[in-house]
């Protein structure tokens, strides 16, 4: 989120600013789970035995 005055906390512009963010900010929290859920996975070690 930008810089803004303090006299701007609560308006309408802070409040869309806000908006803008926190939907920023799940849309990275979903790509980040979606590329820790996409990686193929390591097979398992096999054990000689």
């Amino acid at each position: 989120m930008r810089k803004m005055p303090i006299e701007q906390l609560g308006t309408t512009a802070w409040k869309m600013a806000r908006t803008r963010q926190e939907r920023a900010f799940a849309r990275w929290h979903d790509y980040l789970q979606r590329q820790a859920n996409s990686r193929a996975r390591p097979e398992p070690l096999k054990l000689a035995g």
